[in-house]
């Protein structure tokens, strides 16, 4: 369209496939309709098939900066949990073994079902999470266990799968179960993000149970190699966290009433929560979808780029038309046009 707000024109081209079939022609339609842009003229793809591509891209990035950026932390964090280089790894290994099940099976099933793009997202965070956790767990335990008691590696392993081991087979059937829920709900996208983090739990929650006690087992006091100089393995105590269990323990109305209180207080502001469909800012000013957005409400006004579309019979066409021009909200209406095959 001209770049001159009085000189803009709008091109429509009707679907001729599923919305996901057209998110994927938008992709490849962007790039050879912005070439056709020359001096004076800009061309821009738009509406929401283009404006769902582009979200995908942004989403893409987004995720792939965002894992660049925190890897470096999350890394850090690990060393410092875990106290050395070797036991840091373990988490990185379920949350890998995770995502590359998960993954995989996401692709499969997106043969068959509609696939939400933040389903690899979200499968992504909670492997992370709880690749994090189980580890933490399992690890923990096995230390206590190997050097705080001095049982061998077969021992350790035993007691830490009896004890923590429970504990983190009831945790992902609990997350399993209370995913489950979200599935109800009558959207592909929503089924599609739960199913992605169900994945995830099902094969971290796998990995833990299977890959780490075997990993465990072959490393015996190993896990403690490269360890930090203040980092002491084995059985120990706080002092201080026991003080504060202890006080907790003598007043616990009086901490839970604050504990409580906090906790409303927070949620509080959920009750005006107001809940829509993202909009075109979700997407960079740049984009494509974004700017033939904005290039068509500066020509026709506000409201243009997402106008209605009503069927209605032939015969009431004059009818809808005045009913619909009458209401509040409404800029204009165009003249009906019959629909042919």
């Amino acid at each position: 369209m001209p770049s001159g707000p009085a000189a803009a024109g709008i091109l429509l081209a009707g679907a001729k496939a599923s919305p996901d079939d057209m998110v994927r022609a938008a992709d490849d339609l962007k790039g050879p309709l912005n070439a056709l842009s020359t001096e004076g003229v800009s061309v821009h793809a738009t509406g929401a098939s283009v404006l769902w591509s582009d979200f995908n891209k942004a989403n893409h990035d987004a995720m792939m900066k965002s894992e660049i950026m925190s890897r470096p932390v999350t890394l850090a964090i690990l060393v410092l949990a875990f106290g050395s280089l070797v036991a840091a790894g373990l988490p990185l290994l379920l949350t890998m073994a995770g995502l590359a099940a998960s993954a995989g099976s996401l692709v499969l099933i997106s043969h068959l079902f509609p696939v939400s793009i933040r389903a690899m997202n979200f499968a992504m965070m909670f492997a992370l999470a709880l690749g994090f956790d189980y580890a933490l767990f399992l690890v923990v335990r096995f230390r206590s266990a190997r050097l705080g008691r001095s049982l061998s590696s077969t021992e350790a392993g035993a007691e830490t799968m009896d004890t923590a081991g429970k504990a983190v087979l009831l945790s992902g059937a609990t997350v399993l179960v209370s995913l489950s829920a979200v599935m109800l709900v009558p959207s592909p996208a929503f089924r599609s993000m739960a199913g992605g983090i169900m994945l995830a739990v099902l094969f971290v929650l796998a990995a833990t149970l299977t890959l780490l006690p075997a990993v465990l087992g072959k490393l015996g006091h190993r896990v403690d190699a490269l360890a930090l100089p203040w980092v002491k393995s084995g059985e120990h105590r706080s002092p201080r966290y026991a003080a504060w269990g202890e006080r907790l323990w003598k007043h616990p109305l009086r901490y839970g009433a604050l504990a409580l209180a906090a906790l409303i207080a927070l949620a509080a502001p959920v009750i005006g929560l107001r809940t829509a469909m993202p909009s075109i800012t979700v997407i960079p000013s740049d984009a494509s979808a974004r700017a033939g957005y904005t290039a068509v409400q500066q020509a026709f006004g506000p409201g243009a780029p997402g106008t209605l579309q009503i069927v209605t019979p032939v015969g009431a066409a004059a009818d809808v038309a005045a009913q619909v021009v009458r209401t509040p909200g409404i800029a204009g209406v165009m003249p009906a046009e019959p629909w042919t095959r």
